[in-house]
């Protein structure tokens, strides 16, 4: 049978070439006519002989018919006969068709589509347009005809014939009934679609045996599909057979299927769905590779039916439906639930965990009532799209006359993308859908709800495609941070659409508030916007306004945008895009430009121009405070493959941060095209940055670029470059290069920099694509004016000589250097070195390998010394392999293996020197004396460190003998320290240590510290003992002081209860409270004392005894004093008492007493004080005015470069004061008034001036008797 239905195709193809005949008539028409069907079809027809009847007849002799692979077909003769009587009717009478011996000698393989209109290939759309216009045949009656199939015994039958050609489908169909033999009638009919380039044919047959046969196949170009099935029919209408779809790389399709036509038997179908390995991966996930469907329908009526079984299984998909089919009624109650969790990914990109829901069917077919409930999990997708949960419910209630109504709700769970920096925890949406017959499509209510975020909005669509769309999407503080330094605050959107579908007028308008993002934020803005598109959506035009209000920067309420405008409009027309009026507005500044582009990437031609007359407010929105004048102009003219960019930059009077430009002008232009180039050139005037200011400058880049080769210049030129007001630093500075690159080369042919004392020269080459650079310099450093500038104060003092030279090459990951350095004639302060020579050799990489070998000599050096050292780092892994130092008369040598990250080491290290005196020198110390150390470690866990040093001095300190020893446990960046120090025989002035031990135990940051000495002073015996805990955390040193006594002699020094002090990273100290029994048995009591910068603090002395000052050489026998100092704010106060002081030169019984106040103004003591001498004296008034300035930590010290003054008066008798002179046979009597002023100099000349009166004076000597009354002066 499928023979059969190969053969019938032969006479088909023909039929083309028989109609072509029938209306070109002419034999010589004839042959055109077959070459034209050959072009069409894509086939070669090769005939013998041709002969033509007009009456109405043709014979063909010697039929091929071939196909890129040969010929597949044969016939040895075609006789066609027909009649022109309904020829008028669109209709032909064929009245006899026999086709002697076709042979089908394999099935023809189609050509493939063409890639284009201009290559050559088969199109089926070239049939259709083979007819030029619409045309209908049909055979006028039933007629017998011959065909030779099988051998040489014709097949006679009756055939019918009717053809529809010349529209955008093309039907041919032919009946059959066989004349003679066994009873067989087969329906065939042909239909060719220009749309999708393919021919369908569809076959049916019967036999004598009521045995059918049905199958349908489908050409494409290159391809063929095939379904078959094979069935028996018996009288009761009962059909049962088998069905076999061979689908090619679709897929296949097999099972059994058993029904009665007339739907009162059960129904039954098993069949066996396997997709082919054309279909995207997303079928077989979907499918899980196979699907197996098992359906069993019992009969109760006509037309209504229990579904006993209806399943669809795969390896993702279980499918079962249940209920009650009502064909004709409305009897229908269905249920069907599903489970799929497919085993790969699905369409899009799209994959999740699993899915499952469930869908009831009631009421009759054509207008029944539909709901569905789905729950999705683990929802995946690309760009790290990712939901946890989607879950909707679906009602839909159809229309008897189509279409239909319902709601549909969908919930979504933890909604995270990688365009969101974060998760949107609920969304709810919610739709009522609407369609009509007509094609209609409404949404009455669409609506959306998350949290901080609503979406309102109706939609429509007709049928002739029209659309009508608003939507409002309402934005709330609760709405996460959706990108990264952006919160958009409050908001709300409307979107308008309205018009064609393919050319609808678009509008936008918002509003919002306090939008923020990372570096400011925004009160209020509004946006305005439409587009409308022509007709045919080709051309487009529109207009945008943006406007802003209070802009302010994040850290710093005063850095305020008030407002900003950003407009402009665009229109597309042929192709052609145009942006016109550009607008950017705010204060003091606007930015304008406008421009073109097509398509096609030609015609490009815009300006942009920016002019900033106060960049306050537009830099305040980036957090920066900037001051100055700009104007920028950039143009562009050309297309994409050749385009020119010029541009002009002005500024004037920048300040920004630190940095300063009074003037800059600057010119560029490139041009992108097959030969490229740019150019840039800039000149600034008075650049200031810190403390450094550049007086002028000039900037110069140019590239060109020939073939594959972009050459480059670059010269720099800065003048009169300074570090602070007449502090001229370089006179000039140049900077030339040149270089050129040449994929995957860069090369650096020279590149100078220099300066008065600097020269640097380089040049080398990088190849990029294997990362290997070779790069020689040479730097000769021949003024230090450079490293007196930069260094530190202590190093300013510098001068001398350094040149080093060498190589850089390898690959990028594991460069090599090499090189050489040379130092002359150097020299810190007074400590010189004549010469500095050695090698160095460094290999980066995963490890870093260095190895340095110095020689220095001259100077203070007495003889030449080295360093010679060879290390590794890897990681942070510092093996030092080899140290050897013998420098100054010191000698040290050792190796150790140390870890950066923990902070320890590994080995030994000795060091030692009989005379540190050189080594003094190099350091600016007055040392010396001799020294041994000694350093070792075993496994980089514990240490042991030994200090032994004899006879040292330095400065006015002598020590006999010191030995330092001790262990380090837990060795980390913060050790564990257990060590002693013991001294002997130190020595200051007339301070002698006879000996002294210091005990230390704990973390670096932790440490307990004891320490007691011995000794002499003043010749008496000295003891002092001291506890404390010292602490150091994030820079600041705290001092828990729990126990202080010191003796001298019998005199005691005592710390009351504890004490803490405090210093910090800047090195201020405070004390917040201590009191300290002190000699005289009365105490010092101290009070929340800083120093640092600024003094604060009190200090009370309270009643003192000062009796013990004798044992000290003072002439101070008795008497008692207290005392207050106050401190703050940079000024002070102060006042004390003393109270019957017996004085070694006064006489007895004249005790002197004096009170005193004052003030500091932070430049000098105003002193009020009242002395007299004897609790009966006329008291003694002194005003003083003493210069006092405070130190570095805000202490008031004496200025010895001050004047100071002083006021001294006295009115009352003279007896009192003559009494001080201790001449008990002597006295002096009478009115004195004394007014003396004494200054000048602190450390320098004084002065002393004013007056002393006496008056009715009585002098009496009462050894002698002389006798003096009456007495001035």
């Amino acid at each position: 049978m499928r023979l059969f239905f190969y053969l019938v195709l032969l006479p088909i193809i023909l039929l083309a070439v028989v109609i072509g005949s029938i209306l070109t008539m002419p034999t010589s028409i004839l042959r055109l006519a077959l070459d034209a069907t050959s072009d069409v079809v894509g086939l070669d027809i090769e005939v013998g002989s041709v002969s033509i009847d007009p009456t109405g007849g043709l014979t063909i002799e010697g039929i091929n018919i071939s196909d890129d692979e040969g010929v597949f077909a044969r016939a040895n003769e075609l006789d066609v006969a027909w009649s022109w009587g309904q020829l008028l009717q669109a209709k032909i009478d064929i009245t006899k068709f026999d086709l002697i011996r076709p042979r089908l000698i394999r099935m023809p393989i189609l050509p493939a589509p063409a890639d284009d209109q201009a290559s050559p290939g088969f199109q089926l759309s070239d049939i259709h347009d083979f007819m030029p216009l619409p045309i209908k045949l049909e055979a006028g009656r039933l007629i017998e005809a011959e065909l030779d199939m099988l051998g040489p015994t014709p097949i006679k039958f009756k055939a019918r014939l009717t053809a529809d050609l010349g529209g955008p489908t093309q039907e041919v169909r032919l009946l059959l009934d066989r004349l003679e033999g066994p009873e067989a009638a087969l329906d065939l009919r042909l239909l060719t679609a220009k749309q999708d380039q393919s021919i369908m044919a569809e076959l049916t047959a019967r036999d004598d045996k009521n045995g059918l046969l049905s199958t349908f196949t489908q050409l494409k170009p290159g391809k063929t599909t095939k379904i078959y099935g094979l069935f028996d029919l018996d009288p009761e209408g009962n059909i049962q057979g088998l069905v076999d779809g061979d689908f090619g790389d679709l897929g296949t399709a097999k099972g059994d299927l058993a029904l009665n036509l007339a739907l009162d038997e059960p129904i039954k179908a098993d069949l066996n769905l396997t997709p082919g390995p054309v279909l995207p991966e997303e079928i077989t996930a979907i499918t899980g590779g196979k699907l197996l469907l098992d359906l069993a329908l019992t009969p109760r009526s006509s037309g209504l039916f229990d579904i006993n079984k209806a399943n669809i299984l795969s390896p993702s998909i279980n499918i079962d439906l249940a209920g009650l089919l009502d064909l004709d009624g409305g009897a229908n109650d269905l249920e069907l639930n599903f489970q799929f969790a497919p085993n790969g990914p699905l369409p899009a990109g799209l994959a999740l965990e699993k899915s499952e829901g469930k869908i009831t069917v009631t009421g009759k077919l054509d207008e029944a009532f539909i709901t569905a409930t789905q729950s999705s999990h683990a929802i995946t997708g690309p760009d790290g799209l990712t939901l946890a949960r989607l879950d909707g419910t679906h009602e839909w209630k159809m229309g008897l006359e189509g279409g239909g109504a319902g709601i549909q709700n969908i919930t979504i769970k933890n909604l995270a993308h990688d365009s969101l920096d974060a998760v949107l925890p609920d969304l709810a949406a919610r739709a009522q859908l609407r369609l009509l017959a007509d094609g209609h499509v409404a949404v009455d209510d669409l609506s959306a709800n998350g949290t901080g975020l609503t979406l309102a909005g109706r939609f429509g669509l007709t049928s002739d495609n029209v659309i009508n769309l608003t939507a409002t999407l309402a934005l709330a503080q609760e709405l996460p941070n959706l990108m990264a330094g952006l919160h958009l605050g409050e908001a709300s959107l409307k979107l308008a659409a309205h018009g064609p579908l393919t050319s609808p007028n678009i509008d936008i308008n918002g509003k919002g508030q306090n939008l923020a993002w990372a570096e400011g934020r925004m009160a209020r803005w509004n946006l305005e916007a439409f587009a409308i598109p022509s007709e045919d959506g080709a051309d487009i035009k529109g207009e945008w306004k943006l406007k802003a209000q209070q802009l302010v920067a994040k850290n710093d309420a005063q850095l305020r945008l008030q407002g900003a405008a950003l407009s402009g409009a665009f229109h597309r027309q042929a192709g052609l895009w145009v942006l016109d009026d550009l607008l950017f507005l705010t204060k003091g500044a606007r930015v304008s430009g406008h421009g073109q582009i097509r398509e096609d990437g030609s015609d490009i031609d815009g300006n942009l121009e920016a002019m900033i007359d106060d960049p306050q407010e537009l830099a305040a929105i980036f957090g920066l405070e900037v001051a100055g004048e700009a104007n920028i102009t950039l143009n562009a003219k050309g297309d994409v493959d050749d385009l020119d960019l010029a541009g002009k930059t002005k500024v004037r009077g920048l300040e920004f941060d630190k940095a300063r430009l009074a003037q800059m002008d600057a010119r560029f232009r490139a041009r992108i095209s097959e030969a490229p180039s740019a150019d840039i050139d800039a000149s600034f005037k008075e650049f200031v940055f810190d403390e450094i200011t550049a007086h002028s400058g000039d900037i110069k880049l140019v590239s060109k670029i020939f073939g594959t080769t972009t050459r480059f210049d670059l010269l720099g030129d800065v003048v009169d470059l300074q570090t602070g007001p007449d502090r001229p630093l370089l006179k000039r500075a140049e900077i030339k290069g040149k270089g050129s690159y040449d994929a995957p080369d860069l090369k650096l042919d020279r590149l100078n920099f220099k300066a008065p004392g600097l020269d640097l020269l380089a040049q080398g080459r990088l190849a990029l694509d294997a990362e290997e650079l070779t790069l020689s310099y040479e730097l000769d450093l021949s003024d230090m004016k450079l490293v007196r500038e930069f260094a530190p104060e202590q190093y300013q003092d510098v001068d001398g000589r350094i040149q080093t030279k060498g190589v850089v090459a390898g690959p990028l990951a594991s460069l090599g250097i090499k090189g050489k350095i040379a130092g002359q004639d150097l020299r810190l302060q007074d400590r010189q070195i004549a010469q500095l020579t050695g090698p160095y050799d460094a290999q980066m990489g995963d490890e870093l390998r260095l190895n340095v070998m110095l020689q220095a000599a001259g100077g203070l050096l007495e003889e030449k010394g080295h360093l010679n050292a060879k290390m590794v780092l890897l990681g942070n892994q510092l093996n030092i392999e080899e140290l050897d130092t013998d420098l100054a008369g010191l000698t040290a040598k050792g190796r150790l293996d140390v870890d950066l990250d923990k902070f320890t080491f590994a080995g030994d290290l000795d060091a030692a020197s009989q005379d540190l005196s050189l080594l003094g020198n190099l350091a600016g110390l007055n040392l010396a004396g001799g020294l041994e150390a000694h350093l070792h470690s075993q496994d980089g866990d514990e240490a042991r460190i030994e200090v032994i040093a004899q006879n040292l001095r330095f400065e006015d300190v002598q020590l006999a003998k010191a030995h330092i020893q001790g262990d380090i446990a837990k060795m980390t960046i913060l050790p564990e320290f257990k060590g002693q120090a013991i001294i002997a025989g130190a020595k200051t002035g007339d301070v002698t240590i006879l000996d002294g031990k210091i005990d230390i135990a704990g973390r670096l940051q932790d440490m307990q510290a004891s320490a007691q000495i011995r000794g002499q002073a003043a010749g008496e015996n000295i003891t002092a003992k001291v506890k404390a805990q010292l602490l150091e955390r994030d820079g600041v040193r705290t001092i828990n002081l729990s126990s202080l006594s010191a003796n001298h002699g019998a005199q005691q020094l005592s710390l009351s209860g504890s004490s803490q002090v405090i210093i910090d990273a800047d090195g201020h100290i405070r004390l917040d409270a201590a009191r300290l029994n002190i000699p005289g048995g009365g105490m010092l009591v101290l009070n929340n004392l800083q120093y640092g910068n600024v003094a604060e603090g009190d200090i009370l002395l309270e009643r003192t005894s000062l009796g013990f000052l004798k044992n000290y050489g003072l002439p101070i026998l008795d008497g008692n004093i207290r005392g207050r100092v106050r401190l703050g704010s940079g000024k002070g106060e102060v006042e004390f008492d003393l109270e019957e002081a017996q004085i070694e030169q006064l006489p007895k019984g004249r005790p002197a007493n004096m009170t005193a106040k004052g003030s500091w103004d932070g430049q000098a003591l105003r002193l009020q004080s009242n002395l007299n001498f004897g609790t009966k004296s006329t008291p003694i008034m002194i005003t003083s005015n003493l210069p006092m300035k405070p130190d570095a930590g805000g202490l008031p010290l004496p200025d010895l470069k001050g004047q100071s003054s002083s006021r001294i008066q006295y009115d009352g008798d003279i007896s009192g004061l003559f009494a001080l002179a201790g001449k008990t046979d002597q006295t002096l009597n009478g009115a004195t008034r004394i007014d003396l002023n004494i200054g000048g100099s602190v450390v320098g000349n004084q002065y002393i001036n004013g007056q002393i009166n006496i008056s009715g004076g009585t002098y009496r000597h009462l050894i002698q008797g002389t006798y003096i009354t009456n007495l001035t002066v």
